[in-house]
Parts: structure tokens; C-alpha cells; sequence
């Protein structure tokens, strides 16, 4: 019982002296070189007119925004960041008290609600009137701007990466294959399909809503399985699925991409950035990029490339024999740089065929051709054979292999050495699948810096 009368004891009594009137200056218990009446007169200079628009009303006898600014900018200078601690503040510090002129201690929640509602809409504008007042004040002189250059490199994989560029071209040919495929439905069902310039995922929902229909009204059974005969309505359907996820997916990787042109599947907000050591090897001058600057060099000064043939095909004979060294010269060149500038040349130069693998499309000739979808380009080993010749003149097949495999090139049963290829099932002319044994290359390994894919340089190259 004495405890309580202790605890809620009335201790002004213990007072010398009284304030008669109220509210208590406290402008004469700062001094006038505080860093707090710097950060008040700063906010005053301010046009705060962006953040009074994220209010719809200002209730009176409450702090008004301008002077939650001040509250918050002067917390932030002292490392006090919960809206919690602000508030004890506010009513244990003296100099939160000043900038509060008289007004009573905004709850925590008001400080949470406007530095996420309200300070945080117009953050930008006000950090530049900042900037703007500090270079008229003469703190900053303008002359030097530093930017953080910092090159961070992803923990993504490598191999991962989206390229506006190839996303595009895709995306412009499946355009292509869309307009052609709704007009055959439109003549094989007798259907209307209205769109306008470009066919959109919404005309394919529609479509689709409509072959369902047709499949209701004619009593189609689907069927499933191997050796079951499918309809030409249940073929058309299972080929308006695919091209409906495909437009789905250019679609969405487009949004991500934004003013991009590039970005990780893993990580999408890392883009492709070339840095002096990175696991591609961009920055390094391997020897195909000196045999390279050699031709220009010698192109610039008006020799020709006769004069300095015999150096030439020494520098070429050092590219293909330097595969046989890579442990010893680790870092020199990169497996895949090889590979993939064998499989470009072959392409550009029309010697090997490549054809889609995409849907139900027929494949008879599989020797001389690379085929490809989605994810992968499929070859045979005497294919592979053929177009890594030059590197075979120095190294077995068997370490190429090797060596594709363990440079994430090659997917084959859990990174098994001894066996480097998969069956692909195949659609023939004849109407049945067979299982083929081909050796599974992942796209992203052979594109180039552009982003372009081995189809596309096939297609240049045709035109």
C-alpha cells in the first residue's frame, strides 16, 4: 500500500519554481550554432508543395507535414530510424521539441504512415531541392560528379541470360507462324476470328474457346497414348497451346526486360555487363580476337591478307592447338568460345542445315543438320564431328567432348562422362515418334554478345 502512494505520488511538489505561461520557449536553451536550427531553417526554404499533395486533409493541432519533415530529417542525422524511437524522443529530446514548435508528439504509427505514404512518394523531388539548395549555399561545387561504377558480378549462372534482342526476332516470327495458323483453322472449321494488326493473347483464347466449341458440337473424343490416331481438331488445339505459352512467355520476358537488353532467369535484376575476368571471358584478348585485330590492322595499312597468309594460319593453328593445353594454359581461351565460333561458321557458310524441332514437325534427315528448340540444339555425334573438324586436327573427339561437357555445354544423363548423349523423342513423315539418341547442346552457350542464336545467323545468311 505504500508502495502504490510512492509510485503515483504527484512529485511537482519537489519544484522550486513554476511556468506560469505556457507553451516554454525552448529557443533559448539551444544554441544558435546547433545543427538543429540549421535542418529547421534548411526545411523552411523547401517547396514542399509534391508532399501536401499526398494528403487529402491536415488536421488541426496535429504536427503539420513540414515539420514531420523536419522530424524525420533530423532523426535520420542522429541514426534514429524507428518510428518508436522518434517518438520517445520527441518527447524526451529538447531539440525535438523545437522543431515541433508547441505541437504535441505525433503518435508512432503517424510517423510509420508518413514516411511510407508520404515522404517516401516524393523522396526524389525533395532530395533534389536538397542538392539544388546545397549548390546555391556554395556546400557543393558541381565541378565533379561522382557516379558508383562498382562492377558487382552475379551469382547467377552463366548461361541464364535473356536478350532482348533474340526475344524479338522470336517473338516476330511466331507473329508469322500465328497469322498463318489461325487462317488454316479458320478454313478447316469453318470460324470467324476477328483481330486486328497483330494477333494478341486474347484473339488465342478466343480462338481456342471456339475449336472447343467445335469439338461439343461434332462429339470429338481427344485421344492419348502411342499408336492412338489423333484428330486434325485435337492436333490444331494441342498446337494453339504451345503457341499461346510461347506468346505468354515473349511477353512476360519483354515486361521484365523494361528499357533493358539483357537479364538473368536466375536473377533478374542483373544484366549483362562485361567485365575484365568474368566467367565468359569478354574481356580477355584470347587469340581469336588477335587474329582479329591482326586482319584490321592489316587492312588499315592497305596490305593484303595474301602478303601475310603464312602468319595468319600460324595464329589459326595456335587457336585450334591451344585446346590441347587447357590445363596448363587455363584462362588463355575458353572451350566454349571455340565451340561456338565452329558452329557459326558452318551455319554462315550453308554447310549445315538447321531446322525447328518445335510441336509435331516432321524430321526425316537428321545427319548434316543441327536441330533446336526452346532450350537445346541437337546434334549427332557425326554431325558434332563434322563441325568441330579444325579442332580435331590436335584433340581426340572424346576430350572435346570432355571438355563441352565440363563447360556446361553439353546436358547429358547427370554429367555422364561415358555416355554424352540423350534419346530425343522425333515426329516422322510417316506419322510415328522414334527415339533418337542426339547429343543435347544448350542454346545459351552458342549465342553471341548480341544475343543472337544460331537460327538467326542461319536466316541472315539466307537472305
Amino acid at each position: 500500500m505504500r508502495l502504490n502512494k510512492i509510485i503515483q505520488r504527484d512529485y511537482t511538489s519537489f519544484s522550486l519554481y513554476y511556468q506560469i505561461k505556457l507553451p516554454l520557449d525552448l529557443e533559448i536553451s539551444i544554441p544558435s550554432d546547433d545543427p538543429v536550427r540549421l535542418v529547421s531553417a534548411f526545411v523552411e526554404e523547401m517547396d514542399l508543395s509534391e508532399l501536401y499533395k499526398t494528403y487529402g486533409r491536415i488536421r488541426k493541432n496535429q504536427a503539420t507535414p513540414r515539420q514531420m519533415l523536419k522530424l524525420v530529417i533530423y532523426a535520420a542525422m542522429n541514426r534514429i530510424y524507428s518510428s518508436r524511437d522518434i517518438r520517445k524522443a520527441c518527447k524526451r529530446d529538447i531539440n525535438f521539441m523545437y522543431l515541433l514548435e508547441g505541437m504535441p508528439a505525433p503518435d508512432h504509427a503517424t510517423i510509420a504512415r508518413f514516411i511510407s505514404l508520404h515522404f517516401s512518394a516524393c523522396a526524389k523531388v525533395l532530395l533534389a531541392q536538397m542538392s539544388d539548395l546545397l549548390y546555391l549555399l556554395g556546400e557543393i561545387s558541381g565541378k565533379t560528379i561522382f557516379i558508383d561504377g562498382t562492377k558487382i558480378e552475379s551469382a547467377a549462372n552463366k548461361y541464364t541470360f535473356v536478350w532482348k534482342r533474340a526475344i524479338t526476332k522470336n517473338q516476330a516470327r511466331l507473329y508469322t507462324k500465328l497469322t498463318s495458323f489461325v487462317a488454316e483453322c479458320e478454313e478447316l472449321y469453318g470460324i470467324r476470328t476477328v483481330y486486328h494488326d497483330q494477333i494478341s493473347i486474347h484473339t488465342l483464347k478466343r480462338l481456342k474457346k471456339q475449336l472447343c466449341r467445335v469439338k461439343v458440337q461434332e462429339g470429338i473424343v481427344f485421344v492419348h497414348g502411342i499408336g492412338r490416331r489423333k484428330t486434325q481438331l485435337q492436333k490444331s488445339l494441342e498446337q494453339l497451346d504451345q503457341y499461346l505459352e510461347k506468346l505468354k512467355e515473349y511477353t512476360k520476358k519483354l515486361y521484365t526486360l523494361g528499357d533493358r537488353n539483357s537479364y538473368s532467369k536466375t536473377d533478374p535484376d542483373a544484366t549483362f555487363m562485361r567485365m575484365k575476368e568474368d566467367a565468359m571471358l569478354n574481356g580477355q584478348l584470347n587469340l581469336i580476337t588477335v587474329v582479329l585485330i591482326w586482319k584490321a590492322i592489316y587492312r588499315e595499312h592497305g596490305i593484303a591478307e595474301e602478303e601475310i597468309s603464312e602468319e595468319i594460319d600460324w595464329l589459326k593453328g595456335q587457336i585450334w592447338s591451344s585446346i590441347e593445353t587447357m590445363d596448363r594454359h587455363e584462362g588463355m581461351y575458353d572451350v566454349q568460345d571455340v565451340v561456338r565460333k565452329c558452329f557459326m561458321d558452318q551455319v554462315s557458310k550453308g554447310e549445315i542445315e538447321i531446322r525447328p524441332l518445335l510441336g509435331n514437325s516432321a524430321v526425316d534427315e537428321i545427319k548434316n543438320h543441327i536441330l533446336y528448340d526452346d532450350d537445346f540444339y541437337y546434334v549427332t555425334d557425326s554431325t558434332l564431328r563434322t563441325i568441330c573438324a579444325p579442332l580435331l586436327a590436335t584433340v581426340s573427339f572424346v576430350q572435346l567432348k570432355n571438355e563441352m561437357v565440363k563447360s556446361g555445354m553439353v546436358d547429358c544423363n547427370d554429367g555422364n562422362l561415358k555416355n554424352f548423349t540423350k534419346k530425343k523423342l522425333i515426329w516422322r513423315s510417316y506419322g510415328w515418334q522414334e527415339r533418337v539418341r542426339l547429343i543435347w547442346i544448350k542454346k545459351e552457350t552458342l549465342m553471341t554478345d548480341e544475343g543472337l542464336l544460331l537460327e538467326d545467323i542461319g536466316e541472315d545468311t539466307k537472305c
